[in-house]
């Protein structure tokens, strides 16, 4: 099945309008998962001392190459601590789960400065994942639901300031429904969106 690229700029389009406006231009933010490190670049550019980490050599490899500016570490979300600490910000997007969300929350409490504040997009578990399924089979493993979420933030001491519905042209839309996805979303706009974009404070 053929995807759109459209569809990835425009769902990384709005990821980025909404960390603008929600993101102080000031202090340091870990991108976790920076991959090629265009989101790195964007929280630079929005005035943070950004700094990208990611599991994989070859992307680190190429976003050092593509932003020499920039500082970047192989890393894993779990370890994240022994790059920095004490930063204002951690923006995780498509790596936290249900299965892996205990270590990587712990880790960003250790990371976080008193009152800073993790970003969280994750996939949402709910209809239109099952929905969409029929079309393109990567349903993800345990996806979080807004409850679920919150609960395991709060788990980990953080409090929860917005949670809502994002995304609801996937980045992965395949290029044969993306004309009516946009359709449905200029009508709806995020509301049933695929993914969760969160903001939670850490508080203990």
């Amino acid at each position: 099945m053929l995807f759109s690229t459209q569809a990835g700029e425009h769902y990384r389009e709005n990821k980025h309008k909404k960390l603008k406006e929600i993101l102080n231009p000031h202090g340091t933010i870990i991108d976790v998962g920076c991959a090629t490190g265009y989101t790195t670049n964007f929280l630079h550019n929005l005035g943070l001392d950004a700094i990208g980490i990611d599991v994989s050599p070859e992307m680190i490899r190429y976003a050092a190459e593509k932003y020499p500016h920039l500082r970047f570490c192989v890393c894993s979300a779990e370890e994240m601590s022994r790059v920095v600490t004490g930063v204002d910000y951690v923006y995780i997007a498509g790596v936290l789960s249900e299965e892996n969300a205990d270590n990587i929350l712990d880790e960003c409490h250790r990371t976080l400065k008193n009152n800073g504040k993790v970003v969280i997009v994750v996939s949402r578990g709910s209809w239109v994942w099952r929905v969409y399924d029929v079309f393109h089979r990567s349903l993800p493993s345990r996806s979080f639901t807004r409850q679920s979420l919150i609960h395991s933030l709060a788990k980990h001491g953080f409090e929860v300031e917005s949670c809502c519905s994002f995304g609801l042209v996937p980045y992965n839309c395949p290029q044969k429904l993306l004309g009516l996805a946009l359709y449905v979303e200029k009508i709806f706009g995020d509301k049933g969106g695929f993914s969760l974009f969160t903001v939670a404070r850490k508080t203990s």
